[in-house]
Parts: structure tokens; C-alpha cells; sequence
């Protein structure tokens, strides 16, 4: 019996099912955690219908750059639905840096993969279909996208990096049993800022979705991977130019050394 199921690392995620209120039963939380555990401490009950539903986000229209990133998209302070992507099966020559979609927000669940997808970076539509199956009949590219059963079994199967296994040994996704303490020898201090955290507690926002964890170094930060790829492709000198940063500014930011938070949210500000 599970007492109080919390949302943990699953809130992000829109509800596959409508909850009906004063009926625990109904709430597809409570749902998720009993069949993640019973697959290990007991007889494994049914998957639930909504197992094959697709994987969604909700996301919230919530600044100006959203809303030129979405092109047209939608309007203003509207929300968006936001497909999970398997890391190995984007098209070719995409990856997270240039490639993320979005679907129209709708309650009708029945419909997500009725609908066609948008690649935020170019406009492009897609055709989207759960892993395995031949999706709907369209000329248009199709992407396989994760469904709520993908997302709860890896859940089942993921490792606990903290802790080793009764063997001493590393976990791994077959790992069970009593765990032992995992001591770290650290050679190296490296700062992680929390933004991930405190933007998951401020609601929904696309930006989440392609979210990179800032690296701070005596109080300077580093730019991630797309922002740096993106002034190389407009040009370190022109960048300079039109951003009033130092064209020797630029090319650090560019070559993914520290520069100042301040300097970096100005660049990344003209570059968007």
C-alpha cells in the first residue's frame, strides 16, 4: 500500500489520465509508483491503458523569445505540448542542440498522435509515432517519440548511482538487494548551478526542455554547446560587432571558457 505517492521526478510530465476527485484510485501517480515497485517486491500487476499514451510536457508561452522561437506557433501565454525524443532515434543531422518539437496543446489525448509536430529550429512538420510502430500514413518525416510506459520502465531499470551493490560493485539496472555506502575521492572541485531545480518549481517553460546545467569557475560561467555553435556560425568578428561585446570576449565565450554571468546572458540575449 502506498501512503503518500509524490510526483517526484514525474511532475514535469502532463497527467496521461484525468483525475477524479475523492478517488485515489484514479490518480495515475499512485498508479505509476505500484506497478515501478511491484515489478520488484511482488506479483507485477497490469500495465495501465495509458501506458501507450505518448510522453508529454506541458509548456507555458511565457516570454517573448518562446514566442519567436515558436514562430508563429501560438499566442501569447498559451500552452504547448512538448514530445520526449529518444537521444538515438532523432533525424539525420539532428540532435538536441538543433532539433526539438512541439504539438498543439490538447486535453484529447486520443488525438497527440493525430497531430502534426513542429521543429521549433526550423519550422519543419513531422509526423510523430510511438517506438516500434508504423504511425500514421503522411508524406511527411516521422519521428518515434517516448510514451509514458518508456518513461516508467526506465525508471524500474535506472541505477543507483549513490550506493553500491551488496558485491561492493557499482549498481547497475540488475542490482538488488541490501546496498552498501559509496565513498568519492574527490580530485577536483567543480561548481553546478541549481537553475534546473528552480525552474521546475516555477512552472512550465520550453526552455526546460532544452536545459543545460550552468558550470560556474571562480565565479565565471561557461556557454553551452548551442550557443557557442551559433556564433561560430554567424561569425565571431560580426557577433562582436553587433552585441557590443570585446571581439577577444566572444571568442572565449565561443571556445567554451569561463567568462563573467553577466557577459554570457548578454551575448546569449543578442545571439536568441
Amino acid at each position: 500500500m502506498i501512503v503518500d505517492a509524490k510526483a517526484h521526478g514525474l511532475g514535469y510530465l502532463y497527467p496521461p489520465k484525468d483525475t477524479v476527485e475523492g478517488d485515489p484510485a484514479s490518480d495515475w501517480v499512485q498508479e505509476a509508483w505500484h506497478w515501478v515497485l511491484e515489478g520488484d517486491v511482488a506479483t507485477p500487476r497490469p500495465a495501465p491503458p495509458w501506458f501507450s499514451t505518448p510522453a508529454m510536457m506541458r509548456m507555458t508561452v511565457s516570454t517573448p523569445a518562446i514566442l519567436r522561437m515558436l514562430k508563429g506557433f501560438t499566442q501569447p501565454f498559451n500552452f504547448v505540448h512538448v514530445p520526449l525524443l529518444f537521444p538515438t532515434l532523432y533525424p539525420t543531422g539532428k540532435d538536441q542542440s538543433n532539433f526539438s518539437l512541439v504539438i498543439p496543446f490538447s486535453k484529447n489525448r486520443e488525438k497527440w498522435l493525430d497531430t502534426k509536430a513542429r521543429d521549433t529550429h526550423t519550422g519543419q512538420q513531422y509526423s510523430i509515432s510511438l517506438l516500434g510502430t508504423k504511425g500514421p500514413t503522411t508524406r511527411s518525416k516521422r519521428v518515434e517519440v517516448k510514451c509514458y510506459g518508456n518513461v516508467l520502465g526506465a525508471y524500474r531499470e535506472h541505477p543507483e548511482a549513490k550506493f553500491l551493490g551488496h558485491d561492493g560493485n557499482p549498481c547497475d539496472s540488475l542490482t538488488r538487494g541490501l546496498l552498501k555506502r559509496s565513498h568519492i575521492v574527490a580530485n577536483c572541485h567543480r561548481y553546478i548551478g541549481k537553475e534546473s531545480s528552480r525552474r521546475w518549481e516555477q512552472g512550465d517553460d520550453i526552455s526546460m526542455a532544452d536545459f543545460t546545467c550552468a558550470e560556474y569557475s571562480d565565479g565565471k560561467v561557461n556557454a553551452d554547446q548551442e550557443t557557442r555553435k551559433r556564433i561560430i556560425q554567424i561569425g565571431i568578428r560580426k557577433v562582436a560587432r553587433l552585441s557590443g561585446v570585446s571581439r577577444e570576449t566572444v571568442g572565449m565565450i565561443a571556445k567554451g571558457q569561463p567568462v563573467k554571468p553577466s557577459t554570457l546572458s548578454q551575448l546569449i540575449a543578442f545571439v536568441k
